[in-house]
């Protein structure tokens, strides 16, 4: 338990930072799964996926502004037993900056199954999010590979988190391969509600501070700093009304609001070439703490639960055979720099602890 009538350095300190309490346990998010949710048998394995989708690729180009159309596709996958499986599908393109054609000359893709499809490997699957790669080279391919770590960093951290899996896809327009490039299949937020026992509701206008979990929201906090992301807020709505920027949320059914952040792009974790810092500074990998003053009380568990799930992030980067060594290093070195910030207490004082925010 946090001992309120600490200071809040002296709650962080090296002997502090090192305790595993039973509340931590039961804060993690992973008391909370829900075995009455519906099965995704999608997200069950993290096995790279092999797909082929034949796609209108020059009406996609011809739609990248405005409101989104719907084109008819096919998507071919392997089921279970290694048998080719080809289904229907609706597609269009999607997202924002990475829509633009002056950012990406591929864009992302919104997938959208027809009941006959959604079986076996898409069993309860209605829409799909695919981050893509934004230029066709390989170099694309790190990105979108670092992006995906970052969400599995983020499974590991709670199960309030949106999975993703990775695929290698071959896109193609007709008989014309117009490329293979890796991407990430993203959870639907409505789906991790189901999957948590929690309600999906679209929050318009700011969200109430004071019903935001505060051990979920000091631990994205903690996350986005880790990853170096500063294009996201837990707490005001973007251009379009809806709150807010780069998380969702879902209600608990004591009415707490649980951050589902997402789209790690401008992250200097990722790196990639069109990110921009918020903040105004013209390096994205130098980190900033964004996290909020009201959630400060749970932070030193928060912390606790980040040091204690290390080796399993650093074994998330070894695993990802298809980083190359170079990235593969310096991904290593930038999340030690953030636990070089954790275990130093003038450090953590210096670029966390003070630096919070009030909304």
């Amino acid at each position: 338990m946090v001992d309120n009538s600490k200071t809040l350095e002296d709650q962080c300190s090296m002997g502090f930072v090192r305790i595993v309490t039973v509340i931590l346990l039961m804060s993690s998010g992973e008391a909370y799964a829900n075995e009455l949710a519906p099965a995704q048998p999608l997200f069950d394995s993290d096995e790279t996926l092999h797909l082929e989708i034949q796609l209108p690729f020059r009406q996609l180009e011809k739609n990248r502004k405005g409101i989104p159309e719907y084109f008819s596709g096919q998507l071919t996958y392997f089921d279970a037993e290694g048998q080719a499986e080809t289904v229907d599908i609706d597609l269009r393109s999607r997202g924002k900056m990475r829509r633009s054609a002056k950012t990406c000359a591929f864009p992302p893709i919104k997938i959208r199954l027809n009941n006959s499809a959604r079986t076996g490997l898409f069993e309860n699957q209605k829409t799909l999010k695919l981050v893509t790669h934004c230029q066709n080279k390989n170099i694309n391919d790190q990105y979108v590979l670092k992006e995906y770590l970052a969400y599995r960093v983020y499974n590991l951290l709670t199960d309030y988190s949106i999975r993703a899996r990775l695929a290698k896809v071959s896109y193609r327009e007709g008989e014309k391969q117009i490329a293979q490039r890796y991407a990430i299949i993203l959870e639907h937020w409505k789906m991790v509600a189901a999957r948590t026992g929690t309600s999906s509701v679209k929050t318009e206008g700011t969200i109430d501070i004071e019903k935001l979990a505060n051990f979920e929201t000091s631990l994205m906090g903690l996350f986005e700093y880790m990853i170096g992301n500063d294009d996201w807020s837990a707490l005001k709505p973007a251009a379009d009304g809806e709150c807010c920027h780069n998380v969702r949320h879902v209600l608990t059914t004591d009415d707490t609001i649980m951050p589902l952040p997402y789209d790690f792009d401008f992250s200097g974790l990722v790196d990639t070439p069109y990110a921009v810092s918020r903040l105004g500074t013209d390096n994205v990998r130098k980190r900033r703490y964004l996290g909020l003053c009201k959630s400060q009380v749970e932070l030193p568990n928060a912390i606790i639960h980040m040091q204690n799930r290390r080796e399993e992030i650093e074994a998330e980067v070894h695993q990802l055979d298809a980083l190359s060594s170079r990235e593969h290093n310096r991904t290593l070195k930038y999340f030690s720099r953030f636990y070089e910030v954790l275990d130093d207490p003038k450090k953590l004082e210096k670029r966390v602890l003070s630096r919070c925010r009030e909304d």
